[in-house]
């Protein structure tokens, strides 16, 4: 019997070994709202909007992906009274990005009584997603940053750019515990120093070259040693060479035609570089795509303009279109999406008269729900609703599939979840029981055999 307990002891302790490496995978379960605020006076003014239509329209264009993305055109067009003389009158537009990957560009326009407007942007970054509906005109402009910030010119470094002639190439690095290195191109980095309180040993290297891109190594504060390995012929020179003229140069290679999309990502990586670089008392080594993490989402760009603005209570119109992304909300069966639009800015208005709301739903998600404004679905499929003045609360809605969308009961799921995790491990163990059972008896019984000699 002891055997028995040995042999049983020794299967359930295998057992346990494989079964740490069984991890379940718990999906993140997305629920927020991206939000945009109204058109609104960069000051005070006598100009009130007569009359706003705005047009939601999921079908101008294929917005749907691999990732499940769903958005809208968002088209607000304002007829706005000027009743003194004719002015120019600066006006601003925030709108908030939740995620944008490197394929898509800002893609806002302006157009004021026919005529194209030109805009300066700003920025305001690692915006809370939470903060939005409570946001005002003001909380929006307080810490701004302009699209033509500019890091000191005192900002600078030295700079190694390489021209690759093999697919295996290696850079060894020497330098003291306060240098930054910056770096742009390779593949992959590893410390070769133990004590990296006093020095620093490193290797960077790739081992594909791409012709179209831009091999170099930046560096400032501190004293560095440089040395190529490789098993082919590499030629680098040596500049010193600006911060500002270093991101300008990483922009130039990575421009895709996105003109919105650089002047916001400049504007980012000036400010994420400034930071770390100023941060003394570190050694730090990065590469130069993670400065644009500040610009990968969850933003604040504001569209700064002016206008002509006829006086006499003359009829002006202003349109602003631009792209809305949607929430997703899995919790719900079918999948909830949702469109938030923050009306609060447009109080600063003089008077805000009357509102038309259209929305034209995905063919797919052909739904208009979780709303309280009372929107009437038309024949067409769209839904419409007119208001007399602004609505008290932000605009929100959403589509799906369903008009009663049912929560999914999560503690069921997981429980399912949780058993199809552990059956592996039940049969194991059972497995390991019934082994355990078979070798004890050929024990025995060759015990038995042995004795009866």
């Amino acid at each position: 019997m002891k055997a028995f307990k040995r042999i049983l002891l020794c299967l359930i302790i295998v057992i346990g070994f494989v079964s740490i490496s069984v991890n379940g995978n718990s999906a993140q379960l997305k629920d927020f709202q991206p939000g945009s605020f109204n058109l609104t006076p960069v000051d005070k003014t006598d100009i009130y909007i007569n009359h706003e239509d705005l047009l939601f329209d999921f079908t101008s264009r294929k917005l749907t992906n691999e990732f499940r993305e769903l958005g809208a055109e968002v088209t607000a067009t304002y007829e706005m009274i000027n009743p003194g003389e004719t002015k120019n009158v600066r006006m601003g537009f925030p709108y908030y990005v939740s995620y944008l990957n490197d394929s898509k560009d800002l893609d806002m326009s302006i157009n004021a009584n026919d005529n194209e407007v030109q805009s300066e942007l700003y920025f305001k970054f690692r915006v809370s997603q939470d903060d939005l509906p409570e946001m005002t005109f003001e909380d929006a402009l307080a810490g701004m940053v302009s699209e033509n910030y500019r890091n000191d010119e005192s900002l600078n470094g030295t700079l190694y750019t390489f021209k690759p002639t093999t697919n295996l190439f290696n850079v060894r690095i020497e330098c003291d515990r306060y240098t930054k290195i910056i770096y742009n191109g390779f593949t992959s980095k590893r410390y070769t120093t133990e004590n990296i309180e006093k020095d620093y040993g490193l290797i960077l290297s790739f081992d594909n070259v791409n012709s179209d891109e831009d091999y170099w190594i930046f560096f400032c504060d501190g004293e560095i040693k440089l040395s190529v390995e490789t098993k082919g012929a590499s030629d680098y020179k040596t500049e010193t060479i600006s911060a500002n003229d270093l991101i300008e140069r990483y922009l130039l290679n990575k421009n895709k035609g996105l003109e919105e999309q650089t002047r916001g990502r400049a504007t980012a990586i000036r400010l994420n570089f400034e930071k770390r670089v100023e941060d003394s008392g570190n050694h730090y080594l990065i590469d130069m795509n993670d400065f644009d993490d500040f610009f990968r989402g969850n933003f604040l760009v504001m569209m700064v303009y002016d206008v002509e603005m006829l006086g006499n209570s003359v009829p002006n119109t202003v349109s602003i279109s631009y792209y809305s992304q949607a929430s997703f909300n899995r919790k719900y069966d079918p999948t909830v999406y949702t469109i938030s639009y923050l009306t609060n800015p447009a109080k600063n208005w003089a008077d805000f008269k009357s509102l038309d709301i259209t929305i034209i739903p995905p063919s797919d998600n052909e739904f208009v729900i979780n709303t309280t404004l009372g929107f009437t679905r038309n024949d067409d499929g769209s839904y419409s609703l007119s208001l007399k003045c602004l609505p008290n609360e932000n605009i929100t809605f959403s589509v799906s599939s369903s008009e009663n969308p049912k929560e999914k009961n999560l503690e069921l799921n997981n429980l399912l979840i949780m058993l199809v995790m552990l059956l592996p491990i039940i049969f194991l163990f059972l497995f390991a029981i019934i082994m355990a059972i078979v070798i004890y008896k050929i024990v025995k019984k060759s015990k038995k055999a042995k004795s009866s000699t």
